[in-house]
């Protein structure tokens, strides 16, 4: 055939890439659409990492919040009593274990046990929280003072009679409490004062309860 006859054909490379590119995009597309839906099903390889979330979540929900205030009619863990031995069930949180105690019968909230604490402690806020339900007045003033923190600071504190303070269902009458001055939330602790009104009291780490015999 003449050399003028011969009909050429050239390819046009960047078209033809262009529609190869595109092919294999879409194909990608639907790949990692699917694997994603695989990944994140309920019997997916995800899936045990998305529950560790929720886990998580649901620990950090369950940590005691010092000083959340419950009414005193909220149902609270259930405590025990058999043979003169009451069981009171625990949470464990930053600082130690912490016990529901209910204070002149209008709020609950979480008390550290401190063994190391000559008498129970409440923060300002509890105080003004009885305040104003009427239970701590100016005839259960006892005293001023100060008080010595665990980090060895000292702050200024008055001291109150409290009528009542129950733990576990069982109830004590004329408490002694230092009240720390201040509007920060301060901690709740239940001392030797309460403690030492029991025979013996110990804490059962295995069970996490607090066993205070009579």
């Amino acid at each position: 055939m003449p050399p003028s006859s011969r009909v050429r054909v050239r390819y046009a490379p960047g078209l033809f890439s262009l529609a190869l590119a595109a092919v294999c995009g879409a194909a990608g597309m639907w790949t990692w659409l699917h694997g994603c839906a695989a990944l994140i099903a309920p019997n997916g390889p995800f899936a045990e990492v998305s529950q560790s979330s929720e886990d998580a979540g649901d620990v950090l929900d369950q940590m005691p919040m010092l000083h959340r205030f419950m009414p005193a009619h909220e149902p609270q863990p259930k405590a025990s009593y058999a043979h003169g031995v009451t069981t009171v069930p625990l949470r464990r949180g930053m600082g130690g274990f912490y016990a529901p105690v209910t204070v002149d019968g209008v709020v609950t909230a979480d008390f550290v046990i401190d063994s190391g604490a000559t008498q129970v402690c409440l923060s300002a806020e509890m105080a003004r929280a009885l305040m104003r339900a009427g239970k701590l007045t100016a005839t259960d003033f006892r005293g001023g003072g100060g008080a010595i923190l665990a980090d060895g600071s000292r702050v200024p504190a008055r001291i109150y009679n409290l009528r009542s303070l129950k733990i576990g269902g069982r109830e004590l009458k004329n408490v002694s409490a230092v009240i720390q001055s201040g509007h920060g939330p301060g901690q709740l602790l239940l001392g030797q004062n309460v403690l030492r009104r029991f025979r013996s009291w110990s804490i059962d780490n295995r069970r996490r309860v607090l066993v205070l015999q009579d």
